[in-house]
């Protein structure tokens, strides 16, 4: 897929603002005692202040014809004053992947583009500020390579000044891979590590009186959302699904992102040959609600998955070997 990073354009303007609301309303839901709900007009016409100039830029990603991304950056110069010597630096003022489109290279084509157009411009540096709550904005923007050089901090003087702490959430870790790759032991291993909560969809449909086609989506439904509400709590899930389709992925990593929760993905790569010896294996000593991996289920398998790209996943694992790579 072929990400495009240029400089918006006014016609772009309505699609930009729709993910600036997508950002505004995470701010709005981490801080509401600082951040106003609503997208209200001034907001929107802040944007139109950011169309080329020589100070700043409004900076749009493209995939598939679609705005998936922007970014709003200042070209700051500042004088020297009595306290600070002079500075030059390339500000980014607000950053935003559409929820349908995070963890498919977006955020990192609009990132190596900024990177490389400060440097052309010769600055030595960029600069940005992230809420403490927004804990996935800060973590992509450390895996970009920024790092803390000033602190905010806030003392309440009066019962209720500041909200109740949010509770931490939990992390759903979905794990992607064909029949018989390892997902079901790596993901137990993986609970013990995290303390996390399985929930199979196998384990649910092979539980149910009725065609495992037939119920499959509907107990999809119900375990992300038994998912979102299990992370929400606190504790850490993993949903051992397989994830055949490359959409479906989309799907429920934009399903987690936009509720504000954070998903961590897992490849298992298993080769043919490791796959074939363990499903015979598998079907030489099936237990009770397990299904044979015959012929047939076998080439669907090899024709429908999609294998993801490296950018979908943040673990890549080969089974054999038990190697991880990040």
């Amino acid at each position: 897929m072929e990400i495009r990073v240029r400089l918006a354009a006014e016609a772009d303007m309505d699609a930009v603002n729709r993910l600036r609301r997508q950002v505004n309303d995470v701010h709005v839901a981490g801080r509401p005692d600082i951040f106003k709900p609503g997208f209200g007009p001034e907001l929107q016409e802040h944007l139109y202040a950011y169309l080329p100039s020589a100070t700043n830029d409004v900076l749009v990603a493209e995939a598939e014809g679609e705005i998936a991304g922007f970014a709003m950056v200042d070209y700051i110069e500042r004088p020297e004053s009595p306290y600070n010597l002079a500075r030059r630096f390339y500000h980014v003022a607000e950053f935003g992947v559409d929820a349908a489109w995070r963890r498919r290279g977006v955020g990192k084509a609009l990132m190596d583009y900024m990177k490389a157009d400060a440097a052309a411009r010769g600055f030595a540096k960029m600069e940005l500020d992230v809420w403490a709550f927004n804990t996935g904005a800060l973590a992509f923007y450390e895996a970009a390579g920024f790092r803390c050089y000033r602190r905010f901090m806030e003392l309440p003087l009066s019962e209720g000044a500041l909200p109740d702490p949010p509770r931490r959430a939990g992390t759903a870790h979905l794990i992607c891979g064909p029949i018989c790759s390892g997902k079901s032991t790596y993901a137990r291993r993986l609970a013990g590590k995290k303390n996390a909560v399985i929930l199979s969809s196998d384990d649910l449909t092979a539980a149910l009186p009725c065609d495992h086609d037939a119920s499959y989506p509907i107990v999809h439904d119900f375990l992300r959302r038994k998912a979102a509400e299990t992370a929400r709590c606190g504790t850490d899930v993993i949903l051992d699904w397989g994830f055949w389709h490359a959409a479906d992925r989309r799907e429920i990593t934009a399903y987690f992102t936009g509720q504000g929760l954070a998903c961590r993905w897992y490849y298992l790569d298993a080769p043919e040959d490791t796959l074939l010896r363990r499903i015979e294996a598998r079907n030489g000593a099936l237990k009770p609600g397990e299904f044979l991996v015959d012929a047939g289920l076998m080439q669907k398998c090899r024709e429908q998955f999609e294998i993801p790209g490296k950018e979908e996943m943040d673990v890549w694992i080969t089974p054999d070997t038990e190697e991880e790579r990040q």
